[in-house]
């Protein structure tokens, strides 16, 4: 995500990973509550779902990056429905942490 704010001057591919990705290639996610796997749900895992989240927003822009043909087709994978609920979860992420940092 922080690749992609400069027009992909800086990079050839976003710098952003799913909580999958993270938990494999650390140890930060070890005694986290939420399922790395899961995008949605009550175990979702927050770094999931807003990832995801952002490769649905930005599609347009990054589908002509070769190197993103992997995250799209995961993405596919998904239907309508469990896109929808991945907006949706991100948007109520967003305003409780908009909440609990400006008030």
């Amino acid at each position: 995500m922080s690749r992609c704010g400069d027009g992909g001057i800086g990079g050839t591919k976003p710098y952003a990973a799913s909580g999958n990705y993270i938990s494999r290639m650390s140890n930060y996610c070890s005694h986290c509550r939420f399922d790395p796997k899961k995008a949605t749900g009550d175990d979702a895992c927050p770094i999931t779902t807003l990832y995801e989240d952002f490769l649905s927003r930005n599609r347009t822009r990054l589908k002509s990056n070769t190197r993103m043909g992997f995250q799209f087709k995961n993405l596919d994978r998904r239907d309508d429905g469990e896109r929808r609920d991945i907006r949706q979860a991100a948007a109520k992420l967003k305003t409780e942490f908009t909440r609990k940092t400006y008030l």
